[in-house]
């Protein structure tokens, strides 16, 4: 990626949002975009972690490790979104009470 623009000008946009981030030796990390440091360009990821449907773990990417960050999936892919699971924690609180 030859963009002199910062990754949080790029890609702020997909905050919130299912991304694959592809990282400078060729592999791949996916997760819901949590936030982009727009002092450091780190990026945090809410990934699934595969033992619960709402288990997720933080993942922190650093800068120089980034390639491209690009959208995850399409609309008829299951796939939620940081607005989507925040509503279903609201839910799932409000049958507690």
């Amino acid at each position: 990626m030859t963009d002199e623009r910062s990754l949080y000008d790029q890609f702020s946009d997909l905050i919130g949002h299912p991304t694959h981030v592809k990282l400078r030796n060729g592999t791949y990390t996916y997760g819901i975009l949590y936030c982009i440091d727009p002092e450091t360009d780190h990026v945090a990821l809410l990934c699934p972690s595969g033992h619960e449907s709402m288990s997720y773990n933080m993942n922190v990417v650093f800068a120089h490790n980034i390639y491209d960050i690009e959208k995850w999936g399409h609309e008829d892919m299951n796939i939620s979104t940081l607005a989507a699971l925040q509503q279903k924690l609201k839910e799932g609180l409000n049958s507690i009470e």
